[in-house]
């Protein structure tokens, strides 16, 4: 995906990703923390809340050396 909001959009089946046999669900998400539009850890946090999301394994990446961005991303 290009950006989170089409990430987004293929998690929740909206737009052009409504037809489940076209957008399975993933096996697993890789996403970048620092992501424009939507941040990496808005998505993690959006996921892990979601029941019928949160199921799915999130590894997250970041070069950011900010220490509250890792515990962020543990938290969810």
């Amino acid at each position: 995906m290009s950006d989170a909001e089409q990430a987004l959009d293929y998690l929740y089946r909206r737009g052009d990703y409504q037809d489940p046999a076209k957008s399975p669900r993933p096996d697993m998400i890789l996403r970048d923390l620092k992501r424009p539009k939507i941040d990496g850890l808005e998505i993690l946090k959006t996921v892990k809340e979601d029941v019928n999301l949160k199921g799915i394994p999130v590894v997250a990446l970041t070069s950011s050396v900010d220490q509250r961005d890792v515990h962020e991303a543990y938290r969810h």
